[in-house]
């Protein structure tokens, strides 16, 4: 059942909970949206990230930690303009609507696991017809000192 709030700091955002989106079993056949609620959150989640980029191009993903927290850094590029979500893992999902005044430069998502976050961004690259783009490793684009260190080992 979803719960939805108004946060008595700023009465315009809206808030949207649930446990979990998706139902993941071990078989594949088992993958499902969690409810009829948790579909409509998420139909409603495409048609705002439409209303912001457009239509669809890219989406790209960089999971990472941030001390003992671990995220996803989504990038969602269109035709309009790109939208940068963060997906936390928190242990629930809550989603923040902003109005169009007050829209974050970083939309937060807090997400009950990486199972959720993998789904999610699956269905987003579906629903929103986004290409995937992947980021590839490299370690000279990335630390200094390992840069350092294959340039005196040569």
């Amino acid at each position: 059942m979803p719960h939805t709030s108004n946060t008595p700091k700023a009465s315009a955002i809206e808030v949207i909970e649930h446990y979990r989106l998706f139902e993941a079993g071990p078989r594949i056949q088992s993958l499902a949206i969690a409810s009829d609620e948790v579909r409509a959150t998420l139909v409603r989640l495409c048609a705002i990230i439409r209303q912001h980029i457009g239509q669809g191009k890219i989406l790209q993903v960089f999971p990472h930690r941030i001390l003992n927290q671990r995220a996803w850094r989504i990038t969602l590029i269109g035709e309009q303009a790109t939208l940068y979500l963060l997906f936390d893992i928190t242990g629930r999902f809550r989603l923040p609507i902003y109005p169009q005044e007050a829209w974050p430069a970083r939309w937060v998502i807090d997400l009950v696991d990486h199972i959720d976050a993998y789904w999610l961004i699956e269905y987003l690259t579906q629903a929103l017809d986004l290409t995937f783009e992947p980021i590839y490793l490299s370690t000279k684009g990335g630390d200094k000192t390992v840069n350092k260190a294959e340039q005196h080992n040569e």
